[in-house]
């Protein structure tokens, strides 16, 4: 019986498999979103993966151009907030996939574009679990013609494994906002000119719609290392394009970087002043209040006291912040 829905559907056996005891087989580096790394060496094991009833074996798609903005082809993939593929959020009911793992799945192996081998794959979703190929036969194949399907010319998003390249890859025709992400940070450092970096900085956190990686049921324990370290860019981003902003004069801009920023929904620190000093600037009395609320409910959250001045004997420049939103700016000097 398959083990995610206890239907007693049995799973085809990969055309050609020989279990063999082979590696791991860890062909690709997990994506880091200060670059996009390229399809790593060729494993040794020999698994191969043949096509369930009713499917045609795809071919991979050309490569996507360098720096060409992947949202433009193929199907969608968000992380930088709810789940979602190709519209459907993983967290919906009605969704075109049948396995909960599936979703994990597609986020492994496009946070590993390099591709991943069946022991791999068994490995990093099903941990402490002995081998099980026909349950993961069964997950891809859900994955390939379910959740992701065929691209305008018929061919798999993830296609077959074969004897000379045994590796599970997505296309490029799969896109990925956390990999336009990192394209518009890593042009953004590049630039010369502050609009031009401003331009960029504001292009990544467009992408931003709320906490990175929400996801509606536990398991990914894997992407914890990805979640974490892609939080900490989205903030460092919004840190970038409030700084620029306030610079080039533009307070607008400015307390929307860190509105994006806090998305992130750690409470950053350095975000929370910025966000208030931003505020204060724009003379804005509606976005004044709104700042002040954020950062009380910021506090709260962090077992900051609901009620009175919380402490913040350790934190001066987060105090002064918070006293100059508490009475509106009416007491700051602007000249400071």
């Amino acid at each position: 019986p398959d083990q995610e829905t206890g239907d007693e559907t049995t799973a085809r056996a990969d055309v050609g498999q020989t279990d063999t005891g082979a590696d791991r087989g860890d062909s690709g580096q997990p994506l880091d979103v200060d670059r996009v790394p390229g399809p790593g060496p060729g494993p040794d094991d020999a698994a191969v993966d043949g096509p369930s009833e009713g499917e045609d074996r795809g071919d991979r798609v050309e490569s996507m151009e360098p720096g060409q903005d992947e949202s433009s082809i193929g199907l969608r993939v968000n992380v930088l907030g709810n789940f979602t593929i190709a519209g459907h959020n993983v967290g919906d009911r009605a969704k075109p996939w049948k396995y909960t793992k599936t979703p994990e799945l597609i986020l492994y192996l496009l946070l590993h574009p390099g591709g991943a081998s069946q022991d791999l794959l068994m490995e990093q979703l099903f941990p402490e679990q002995p081998l099980n190929r026909p349950r993961l036969n069964q997950l891809v194949s859900d994955a390939r013609t379910k959740a992701l399907g065929v691209d305008e010319h018929g061919e798999y998003h993830l296609p077959h494994a074969s004897p000379s390249d045994p590796f599970y890859k997505l296309t490029t025709s799969v896109s990925f906002d956390l990999r336009d992400f990192a394209h518009h940070c890593a042009r953004a450092r590049k630039a010369e000119s502050p609009q031009v970096q401003a331009r960029e900085w504001q292009a990544a956190l467009e992408l931003v719609t709320g906490r990175p990686f929400s996801v509606p049921h536990d398991g990914f324990g894997w992407a914890m290392p990805e979640i974490e370290a892609t939080t900490v860019k989205v903030e460092e981003a919004a840190v970038a394009l409030a700084d620029l902003a306030m610079e080039l004069g533009d307070h607008h801009l400015a307390v929307w970087a860190t509105k994006k920023g806090l998305l992130t929904g750690t409470g950053y620190y350095e975000l929370l002043v910025k966000r208030g000093r931003a505020a204060l600037l724009l003379e804005d009395p509606e976005e004044i209040v709104r700042a002040f609320a954020d950062l009380q409910m910021s506090l709260d959250h962090t077992g900051a006291p609901e009620e009175g001045m919380p402490d913040l004997a350790g934190h001066p420049d987060l105090a002064d912040v918070y006293n100059d939103l508490s009475d509106g700016g009416r007491g700051r000097d602007r000249t400071t």
